[in-house]
């Protein structure tokens, strides 16, 4: 089995972040500094190239290692961890 191209294990876990914190997609696009129509377009998988502006916002946003954006299983396991719940769900 082929691993996934980098751009779209991002766009996933752009994705898997927004939904998971119950983001809407103007507020997403807000914090990426992108328009909703990019956002969308990210989140299907048609955008080619992210600006290194855009990782490194959305990382410092949630918290986490710009690297872990193109890794298919950090960001879950991130979402799955106490340091998730302690600062974001049991606020």
């Amino acid at each position: 089995m082929k691993n996934k191209n980098e751009f779209l294990i991002f766009s996933d876990n752009i994705r898997l972040l927004r939904v998971k914190y119950n983001i809407s997609k103007r507020e997403m696009a807000k914090i990426l500094g992108v328009s909703v129509k990019t956002l969308s377009l990210i989140e299907n998988d048609v955008i080619p190239r992210i600006s290194v502006e855009v990782v490194f916002k959305t990382a410092r946003y949630f918290g986490i290692q710009p690297a872990w954006l193109f890794q298919e299983e950090k960001i879950k396991t991130f979402l799955e961890s106490d340091v998730f719940r302690d600062k974001f769900v049991n606020k």
